[in-house]
């Protein structure tokens, strides 16, 4: 997956990129424009793409800086937060203290979740584990929060914010292979970020967890998906 998330690579970007930033380098050296919305070069920019579905349960995400700043502008976070215009998206490496999340863990209206793996972790990929989930959103509105970084540095955020760590966790067992062709996953059942979030509304519609509007909403994610994956598999170098 690249770089580790190591002490001196988060102080490396621990500097706050501006989102106003326009011009970063191409993999030539040369300055390139940015879209403002989707942060993609404007030959790559999927604006056009993105439509929108709204979804009875809500996602938070918390998006690591390295993300961000991916000069290959391959983060799919970015990606699906676009396409849920009720969902939240945050930047950074300590969220213990942030008033935007600590305000969603406190209000009563909400039952938060979040998507990691673990012993103690909800399998919504079985009835078992969505009567469970059902069962512990307890009538209030389910909110999922998701890490948007490698596996490395997700578990730099775990580690680094303990509230979010003692959050009850889901997950799911995927039976599919991530098309995220271009770049490399740890292991062949590891999906992109919005691939994730396509793959548990799926699941929590299923089992009448979650409802989506329009119909089938949650199918526009892999639409997008699939334009970044087929922009990118044509012109990033081999092996990035």
């Amino acid at each position: 997956m690249g770089e580790r998330c190591s002490v001196k690579t988060i102080k490396r970007y621990a500097g706050k990129l501006s989102e106003s930033q326009t011009q970063v380098k191409s993999w030539h050296g040369q300055p390139r424009a940015n879209c403002l919305r989707c942060f993609k070069s404007e030959r790559a920019c999927l604006c056009r793409f993105i439509k929108t579905f709204s979804c009875s349960v809500k996602f938070v995400f918390l998006m690591h800086p390295k993300e961000r700043r991916d000069r290959a502008g391959t983060g799919t976070g970015r990606l699906a937060h676009m396409c849920m215009p009720e969902s939240k998206l945050f930047v950074g490496f300590d969220f213990e203290n942030d008033e935007r999340v600590t305000s969603i863990l406190n209000d009563e209206k909400f039952c938060s979740f979040i998507l990691y793996p673990g012993s103690d972790s909800v399998d919504l990929s079985g009835a078992n584990g969505q009567l469970r989930f059902k069962a512990a959103s307890k009538q209030k509105i389910p909110v999922i929060f998701v890490l948007d970084a490698s596996w490395s540095c997700a578990k730099t955020l775990i580690a680094n914010n303990p509230r979010l760590a003692s959050l009850p966790k889901v997950s799911f067992e995927s039976k599919r292979i991530s098309t995220y062709g271009f770049k490399k996953q740890p292991s062949p059942e590891c999906l992109s970020s919005i691939e994730a979030v396509h793959e548990i509304v799926t699941l929590l519609l299923e089992q009448k967890n979650a409802e989506v509007k329009p119909l089938h909403g949650q199918e526009i994610l892999m639409e997008v998906f699939q334009r970044l994956c087929a922009f990118q598999s044509g012109f990033s170098p081999v092996n990035t």
